[in-house]
């Protein structure tokens, strides 16, 4: 499929369904791990601050590593089949 300017915006280009794929998948696990950290962070909070500070940063690298992860393995999907296309 050809990039169309009019029908997709200035820099907009549709991604692969390889890429979506991942994304589909990816974002709500994602998702659901950071609503439980918000959950279980909000809990400890109240009954263990110390342990909560001490603990609670980790995790939210591991949410955010993630995420990254996530994003690059879809553009690494994304660009392996714009390649084949060429």
């Amino acid at each position: 499929m050809q990039y169309n300017k009019k029908r997709h915006g200035c820099c907009i280009r549709p991604i692969s369904s390889a890429a979506a794929r991942v994304l589909h998948l990816g974002l709500p696990v994602i998702l659901m791990e950071f609503l439980l950290f918000l959950i279980s962070f909000r809990q400890d909070m109240i009954t263990d601050p110390i342990y909560a500070i001490h603990y609670y940063p980790a995790m939210l690298e591991h949410i955010m590593m993630s995420l990254t992860l996530l994003i690059a393995g879809a553009f690494l999907f994304d660009y392996i089949a714009k390649r084949e296309k060429q």
